[in-house]
């Protein structure tokens, strides 16, 4: 009886380290997410979902400027996590990126995306708002479409009255029933300063040029359309 409790005891004492080291080994991976890149960040931009697949969009200038893309491409989640993208297509006439998480089975969240794209350019004077990240915390910045056209009367941009920073390029351009207009290119600090962004139809017209495995399905409903702003922002934030 001694030798078999002795054996059981130490079974137990193995087991136990043994639950010890497969805690310690997640929470390292869990840290290592967690960890930004170790190489300087050179620039930071702002971007959202195109499905919940890990697909998503930003400006084409985010990834790429005068001295040629960026060695590595990283997305940080709401939960403070760092996950590696990889370009899938781009337009740089339009200045649109489309890019992928590289993890698999990456999700956004655990529900559809709660707003659509729409396919028409938006009236003079819409009423519009932004969310994205200057800096390390959400900003939210709201004005309205000043002209359908933008730089040099390009008609797949909005020229808008939208006060906004460097680092909200490739933010998203939302009217008050949830869709996404468009998505930010160049951004004014300043009153004297314009905002275009690129519309939405650049998004889905450079989706349409992908081969067919792609397959990126865009959301169809704008759940929310109905939710006060704050509710819509909440949303957005967590997209």
């Amino acid at each position: 009886y001694n030798t078999i409790s002795r054996e059981v005891t130490g079974l137990k004492i193995e087991q136990a380290k043994q639950l010890q080291k497969q805690k310690q080994l997640e929470q390292d991976l869990v840290d290592k997410t967690r960890k930004a890149p170790t190489s300087d960040i050179k620039t930071t931009g702002t971007g959202f979902a195109l499905n919940n697949n890990g697909y998503f969009v930003t400006a084409y200038h985010v990834i790429h400027d005068d001295n040629g893309y960026g060695d590595s491409v990283y997305i940080q989640a709401n939960d403070g996590r760092y996950f590696k993208a990889s370009l899938v297509t781009f337009d740089a006439e339009a200045d649109v990126a489309i890019m992928k998480v590289d993890k698999a089975g990456f999700k956004f969240s655990k529900g559809d995306l709660p707003y659509t794209f729409t396919q028409s350019k938006s009236l003079l004077g819409t009423h519009i708002f932004t969310v994205g990240y200057p800096t390390d915390d959400l900003a939210y910045s709201e004005g309205y479409i000043s002209s359908r056209n933008g730089y040099e009367g390009d008609k797949m941009q909005y020229t808008l009255e939208l006060p906004v920073g460097h680092g909200q390029s490739g933010s998203p351009l939302v009217d008050s029933k949830g869709n996404v207009l468009g998505l930010l290119t160049a951004v004014g600090a300043s009153s004297e300063d314009k905002t275009y962004a690129v519309s939405a139809r650049a998004i889905t017209a450079l989706l349409h040029k992908l081969p067919d495995e792609k397959n990126i399905k865009l959301p169809k409903y704008a759940k929310i359309g109905r939710m006060s702003r704050e509710q819509q922002i909440e949303k957005k934030k967590k997209k």
